[in-house]
């Protein structure tokens, strides 16, 4: 349990300073608007790293990041080899434990 709470411990201690001293030269009625802009921009970058996109006008709708489509032939060739040897001694070792009994 503590490898998962003492990280978060130490993430909420440093957002909470980050949150202090940014709040500290705005007066009080500000807090609310400063707080949602902060929001607002770290969904914004969560939102870019993560690939999405966002259209406008209105942010009226959400697009996933498109896959680009890569030709696996030449791997799948490298694993399709490389697994060959593997199935023949596998079969070979069936082979032999079937002559056994």
């Amino acid at each position: 349990m503590r490898f998962f709470v003492a990280p978060l411990k130490d993430v909420g201690s440093a957002l909470s300073e980050f949150i202090r001293a940014l709040l500290i030269d705005f007066p009080v009625v500000y807090y609310p608007l400063v707080i949602c802009t902060v929001a607002l921009f770290l969904f914004m970058f969560l939102f870019m790293y993560f690939g999405y996109s966002i259209r406008l006008p209105f942010f009226l709708t959400i697009e996933r990041p498109q896959v680009a489509a890569i030709s696996n032939s030449g791997i799948q060739q490298a694993i399709q080899e490389s697994a060959q040897p593997i199935m023949e001694q596998v079969m070979c070792g069936l082979i032999r434990m079937s002559i056994h009994l």
